[in-house]
């Protein structure tokens, strides 16, 4: 085995500094040698190859904190929750979160935006605990002592801080649900005959939290609840927990105390005595940036409470399609709506197959909404569109037949176009081929142009084109489509609206009037080469902005992937009577492909119930596309474990007739070799997927690529 690696630098700079300044420069050192490295290679292949015995499956985060908390259990009398992230989690996923909606209620409503009261907000908390800390010795200062200060800043009468602080209490009622988890903890407490406290390190009051905490289903009115702020003291200065059970004489071997922070709910309880019990909430990181806007707030922070609240967690697809798909497609929704009424458009077709889950959560989001659009679902695929369109009109259409992402046949080219080609030999060893089934790549397109222009070739085409075309406008008519007086919406996840141009130049060479407009995920620059009619992208348009195009150019087939139907692919048209009929391919997914896309999908479904309620309830019904695609674009570049190894196994075909595919990011097995392991991840669609795995295989890549960048 031969490894490059870098030779190390010859220059006369000082690499010998601590050498008596009457020594002879020694040589430079020689790079290292391939065999030794090669030797050291080996060593560790034998070490992680994939049959060696392994450490068995890492437990959960959840199943570590079970196993405390059923270890501790008898023994208890008391049973503590922290309450948020614990008991109940809020809606969004930064607690400064909170304050983006105080805009909504009075006495801040009418007078300023949601950002800057919530940027008032925090520092009013900050002017507030200094000042409180300054008299008092604790930075626990009250809700009513913080919005005091916010009065100043914020040019209000001080008359007017109850009324603040009414507005910031109902906004933490509307954010906050149950942890459904703990919920069963809770009742198994009350079952067991514990005893249960709340404690919480919070500006708000004992007597809210209950309030609080009541409308999130935990009614006992024998619970007790304290707030750090009525106490001036903290649990996260270690002094809390400690008080209180002096106070109440309890025997700290009887004491257990849940909560979300690893310091002030666990390690500073443990140091005194007390059992802490961690339980991290996942999906929220301690530190997350705030939100820019309420609908950000509530939309990411919904999509990780789906992720981070059901123990034992839910099937992976169900959490993908929740938190990943849901958010981009319930905001591709909101402005798809919003764009088409601003567009005049009276019907929008969503484009099967990949727009048959983009509809699912259109109507889940508009139902009962006078002002929706009707939806429809159109027959299309770029085969059977493009076709029928081929001409001088719009040469960046040729350029699709050539469409190939996995070496196959060069026959395939022709005949996934239903031409025949058995007695095309001669044409084929023209074009340069040794015969039609020699296999060729993506890369081969001179050649194949050569096959494509001979007069043999073009003659089939055109005949084939011209029958297509004539079906394609007959289908369009009975969908009312094309040949209408009202403008229509093409709905589908675009990159070259090819489709839509296909469409247009298929429906103007046979003289048939369409007005259509093309509402896309994202559009790349070359979707306006041939364009007629006009284009709408949410995530990029054109390309633009290009901090949302590059990972789509990088990985755009696992948005494929989520907008894809468990159905087949359209072939082509064929007569039925006096009906034109979609002919369908077989579905070219497995079961096990076919059950992922499935949960995916009502995961995202389930999430788009949700946010059409939620956002209902605090009158929300846009998103920003940055936010709405953060999830997908942090599993594109940081994928989990998990989500590399799962997401990973996934097939990916070519499209345009063919059921040639292969897989995002999995390993081909067979020979434990540097070169395989190397060819297996460039030839992968995501490269991120290949190094984030818990594999053998993984790590010897990591391994090789480190090697190879010195």
């Amino acid at each position: 085995m031969s490894i490059a690696l870098p030779v190390a630098p010859t220059t006369n700079e000082s690499s010998d500094i601590f050498a008596p300044a009457d020594a002879t420069r020694s040589a430079p050192m020689p790079p290292l040698h391939p065999q030794n490295v090669g030797n050291v290679f080996a060593a560790l292949r034998e070490m992680v190859r994939p049959e060696a015995s392994g450490f068995g499956r890492p437990l959960t985060r959840g199943e570590i904190f079970r196993g405390q908390l059923e270890s501790q259990w008898a023994a208890a009398r008391i049973i503590s929750f922290d309450i948020f992230d614990t008991a109940i989690v809020r809606k969004c996923q930064s607690p400064r979160d909170v304050f983006l909606f105080l805009a909504d209620h009075a006495p801040f409503k009418g007078n300023g935006d949601s950002r800057h009261f919530a940027e008032l907000r925090q520092g009013a908390e900050n002017s507030a605990r200094k000042r409180v800390h300054a008299a008092m010795g604790t930075g626990e200062a009250t809700l009513f002592e913080i919005h005091t200060d916010l009065a100043t800043l914020a040019g209000f009468d001080a008359s007017l801080v109850p009324q603040m602080v009414a507005a910031e209490e109902a906004v933490e009622l509307s954010l906050c649900i149950t942890h459904p988890f703990m919920q069963q903890v809770y009742r198994r407490a009350h079952a067991n005959g514990k005893e249960v406290w709340f404690v919480s390190d919070s500006y708000h009051n004992a007597a809210f939290l209950r309030r609080l905490i009541a409308s999130c289903g935990y009614r006992n009115p024998t619970d007790r609840v304290v707030s750090s702020c009525d106490e001036r003291c903290s649990k996260g200065s270690g002094k809390l927990l400690p008080k209180l059970l002096d106070a109440a004489s309890v025997n700290r071997a009887e004491f257990i105390h849940v909560g979300d922070n690893m310091n002030s709910d666990c390690a500073l309880p443990a140091q005194a005595g007390i059992n802490g019990v961690w339980h991290p909430l996942a999906g929220a990181p301690e530190g997350i940036a705030p939100s820019q806007s309420r609908e950000q707030a509530l939309a990411l922070g919904l999509s990780a409470w789906g992720a981070r609240t059901f123990e034992p967690a839910r099937p992976f697809w169900w959490r993908f399609g929740f938190s990943v798909a849901g958010p981009l497609l319930v905001g591709f929704s909101w402005w798809l709506h919003q764009k088409m009424r601003e567009d005049g458009i009276k019907r929008a077709y969503f484009m099967l197959r990949d727009g048959d889950v983009l509809k699912r959560i259109y109507d889940v989001l508009m139902e009962g909404n006078p002002d929706a659009i009707p939806s429809h679902l159109l027959e299309s695929s770029r085969r059977a569109y493009m076709l029928p369109a081929l001409g001088p009109s719009a040469p960046s259409l040729t350029s699709q037949l050539f469409v190939s992402e996995n070496p196959r046949p060069v026959k395939d080219f022709l005949e996934r176009l239903c031409i025949r080609t058995n007695d095309l030999l001669p044409v084929f060893l023209q074009a340069g081929f040794s015969s039609p089934d020699q296999v060729v790549g993506p890369n081969d397109a001179d050649r194949l142009t050569r096959l494509f222009s001979h007069p043999k070739v073009l003659e089939r085409i055109s005949q084939r084109s011209a029958e297509e075309r004539d079906l394609l406008m007959r289908y369009l008519k009975q969908e009312q489509v094309v040949g209408v007086e009202e403008r229509v919406a093409l709905v589908d996840i675009g990159w070259n609206a090819t489709i839509q141009k296909s469409l247009n130049h298929a429906a103007n060479t046979a003289r048939v009037k369409n007005d259509v407009v093309g509402y896309y995920l994202g559009t790349f620059a070359g979707a306006q080469r041939d364009a007629i009619s006009p284009m709408r992208g949410y995530l990029c348009e054109l390309g633009a902005p290009y901090d949302r195009f590059r990972p789509l150019a990088e990985f755009r087939q696992l948005i494929e992937f989520i907008c894809t139907s468990t159905r087949g692919s359209l072939h082509h048209f064929a007569n039925q009577g006096k009906t034109a009929v979609p002919v369908v391919a077989k579905p070219d997914h497995n079961e096990r492909q076919m059950d992922a896309i499935r949960e995916l999908h009502e995961g995202a479904v389930d999430y788009a119930a949700l946010m059409r309620e939620e956002g209902g309830a605090l009158c929300l019904n846009s998103l920003d596309a940055s936010a709405a695609c953060s999830a997908l674009y942090r599993v594109i570049n940081h994928p989990t474990a998990e989500e590399a190894s799962v997401v990973g196994a996934m097939q990916h075909g070519d499209g345009m007739g063919s059921s040639a595919s292969r897989s995002f990011a999995a390993f081909s097995g067979g020979a434990f070799t540097a070169d395989k392991i190397l060819n297996d991840y460039h030839r992968a669609y995501w490269k991120a997927g290949m190094l984030n795995q818990q594999t053998a295989e993984s790590m010897m890549l990591r391994t090789l690529l480190w090697l190879h960048e010195g």
